[in-house]
């Protein structure tokens, strides 16, 4: 196209195919569960699901599975942002358990294309830590965070004073937003990785469990003295296992 000023209008390509579609969608996880300490759930999932022409929006699906056992799948529910679906696992999983997910979806074409994702995991009864202390309700006074300092093992490791000592006199708590269901099995351990910088003789950790609401707690564990390494530390809770403890608070 030439102007009146003798300019032409730059040229632009446009192309298309004619033919089958045989491209599938896309899928693209934005959140994705992380290890924890609760086993009912819900655990979300959220994702983009994109494709070339259209979306089967109705045949967004979420599955998952643990060892051994078969199978289940839930649908993802879109959201009103555009490519934007959701989907949640539930059930009443163990501790120890590892669950298997990934996402499936197709497309409106004559012959739909299927897609599915890479196979991702999260284990029931395992905190690590690496996504922050949302899990947990710390007290007013508390300045409990994840910390990149020396970590035990991956990037982070929790802590309740990452730059010194805490204030004297004070009592920092964080306590499982979620209880733990402890009735049904007969004996449980509680395992963990300490080191501490505590002033012998003035500073103590404790580890507590009530089976009450937090009315009354029970202290099943005390850590004391300077210990600059790691150390394990393995706290058994037969006493707070069986029928009738399936809402245990942890701190």
């Amino acid at each position: 196209i030439k102007a009146n000023n003798d300019y032409y209008a730059p040229r632009i390509h446009y192309s298309y195919k004619v033919g089958i579609d045989t491209r599938a969608p896309h899928i693209a996880i934005l959140q994705k569960p992380y290890n924890s300490l609760n086993k009912r759930g819900p655990f979300n999932v959220i994702s983009i699901v994109e494709d070339n022409m259209a979306v089967d929006t109705n045949q967004v699906y979420l599955h998952y599975w643990k060892s051994h056992v078969s199978p289940d799948s839930v649908k993802a529910q879109p959201s009103r942002l555009a490519h934007l679906f959701q989907a949640s696992i539930s059930g009443d999983f163990m501790y120890g358990d590892t669950v298997f997910y990934y996402l499936s979806a197709q497309d409106l074409a004559a012959r739909p294309n299927y897609t599915a994702s890479e196979v991702d995991t999260f284990v029931i009864g395992y905190e690590d830590f690496e996504h922050g202390v949302w899990a947990w309700q710390a007290n007013e006074d508390s300045v409990w965070n994840v910390a990149d300092e020396e970590p035990f093992n991956g990037a982070f490791s929790l802590a309740d004073s990452s730059h010194g000592l805490p204030a004297s006199d004070s009592t920092v708590t964080l306590t499982l937003k979620t209880p733990l269901d402890l009735s049904r099995t007969d004996y449980a351990l509680l395992t963990f990785w300490s080191r501490n910088m505590l002033r012998v003789g003035k500073d103590f950790g404790y580890v507590e469990l009530s089976a009450d609401s937090g009315q009354t707690w029970q202290q099943v564990a005390k850590v004391k003295n300077l210990k600059p390494k790691w150390k394990q530390i393995v706290v058994p809770l037969g006493s707070f296992s069986g029928p009738g403890f399936d809402n245990v608070l942890l701190r």
